[in-house]
Order: structure tokens, then C-alpha cells, then sequence
């Protein structure tokens, strides 16, 4: 499994963006076009670049009922010639954005994944973000995003996004400093990057897993520092953090 993120995409200019936008297939840039905001426009838009240079061709996706992509096929069937991807069930991916980062989780083991990013939260919004937190969590007031990004990408994972509500019983209280940690069933991997907070959830460990940033808006693979994540929580108690 692979995640990409890439911080201050903002920066491009607006020849740049313009570039990103007119290279996306025809499907893709009618969805980027719905949207007016700039840096809207250009999150979904890298986004989608991501997606294309992690996989090796134009991927053609569509949305289930509650909004999770999937993906169908390739745009043109001739792309998939040279590819080492046989079979689409086994390609699972999410997506997400926010001001400062876009980022995008890859699996070529079949596991589902929901994953989300989130700017530091503002006093303001951690005060809303306070009412669906867990008291155990709402005592933690430093790990607020965390807490927001874990409880999202779950949603994104079990394939609800926020029509499904916070659950209950998904308490993270006890993992505010962890990094990789098993629970419910679930596996988790969060991390602070400063001006944003990353989390993912996975319906189990993968075989490996490899986190490519960069500040910038570009997109191809050699612009990426890569750094590979320990995998732990396999078999960890529910209750217990995996990495301190």
C-alpha cells in the first residue's frame, strides 16, 4: 500500500492549473469544472494525477451510493497493455483534500481503505468538533485533528462518510500518541504533519506500506521523498496502542 501527499499544492500558478486541468480525461474534467473555487479545482485535479501516475494509466472510476469511489476501468483500453494491474478488484484507493494537503491512499492487495486529511483545526472548529468526540477524547484538546481525521477516515473506510454518524463505541482516546494501532477490527495509521493531520484506515494491515510527500504541486513520482511506515497492530489487543 502506498499513500501520497502533497503539502502547499496552492503554489501552482494558474498556467500550471490550467495545464493539470485540460490533461485530465473528459469525464474527470467535467467534475473538476463543477467546482469554482480555485484551490477546489485544483485539489480534485491533482487528485486525479495522483491517481494516474500511481497506477500507470488513466483510471476510470465511479461512486457507490454513499460516495465512494471505486475503480471501473481504464479510460482507453490500450493503457492497460504494459500494465502489471489484472484485476480491478484488487485496486482499492481514497482520496482526500484539504487547504493545505491532498492526499491518496493505494492498495494492490484488495484492502479497503478510507483516509482523510484535515488542517489544524481553529479554535472555533475544535469547539465544534468537541461535541462529537468521546469524553475521554474531548479531554485531549491537542489531538483534536487527530481525533477529527481517525473518526472520518473510518467513516470513509466502512463506506458511510458522515451520513453514517461517529460511532459510539470508536473511542481513540487511548491512542493520541500513537502512530499504527489495531482497533475494533480496524487498522490505523495517523500522522501530524504540522499544519495538517493525516489518518487512515485500513480493513487490516497490509503487506507494507510506503508514504511519498512533497511540498509542491507536482505530481510525478520523482518529486516524492518516500519513507516506509512499520506495520504493527496485526495482532494487537483492541485496547492497546502498538506504537507509542
Amino acid at each position: 500500500m502506498v499513500i501520497v501527499v502533497i503539502e502547499d499544492y496552492a503554489i501552482a500558478s494558474d498556467r500550471e492549473m490550467e495545464y493539470l486541468v485540460e490533461s485530465l480525461p473528459l469525464f474527470r474534467k467535467k467534475y473538476v469544472l463543477q467546482y469554482k473555487r480555485r484551490n477546489v479545482r485544483l485539489s480534485r485535479a491533482i487528485a486525479y494525477h495522483i491517481l494516474r501516475n500511481a497506477l500507470g494509466f488513466e483510471p476510470l472510476f465511479a461512486y457507490s451510493a454513499q460516495g465512494k469511489p471505486y475503480l471501473v476501468d481504464a479510460v482507453e483500453k490500450h493503457q492497460l497493455k504494459n500494465s502489471v494491474i489484472k484485476d480491478f478488484a484488487f485496486i482499492k484507493f481514497n482520496i482526500s483534500h484539504s487547504k493545505n494537503a491532498v492526499c491518496a491512499a493505494i492498495s494492490s492487495e484488495g484492502i479497503e481503505t478510507g483516509i482523510d486529511v484535515e488542517d489544524r483545526l481553529t479554535e472555533s472548529r475544535a469547539r465544534a468538533v468537541r461535541k462529537i468526540l468521546t469524553e475521554g477524547e474531548a479531554d485531549k484538546r491537542d489531538h483534536y485533528t487527530k481525533f477529527w481525521t481517525l473518526k472520518e477516515a473510518y467513516l470513509k473506510r466502512i463506506g458511510t462518510g458522515f451520513a453514517g454518524g461517529f460511532s459510539s463505541n470508536m473511542d481513540f482516546s487511548a491512542y493520541a500518541k500513537a502512530e499504527t494501532f489495531a482497533l475494533d477490527g480496524f487498522w490505523f495509521f495517523s500522522r501530524d504533519f504540522g499544519s495538517f493531520h493525516l489518518s487512515l484506515c485500513a480493513s487490516e494491515p497490509p503487506d507494507s506500506l510506503s508514504l511519498y510527500h512533497r511540498k509542491g504541486f507536482q505530481t510525478t513520482p520523482s518529486a516524492f521523498s518516500r519513507s516506509s511506515i512499520r506495520i504493527s497492530g496485526a495482532d494487537a489487543p483492541a485496547d492497546m496502542p502498538t506504537t507509542p
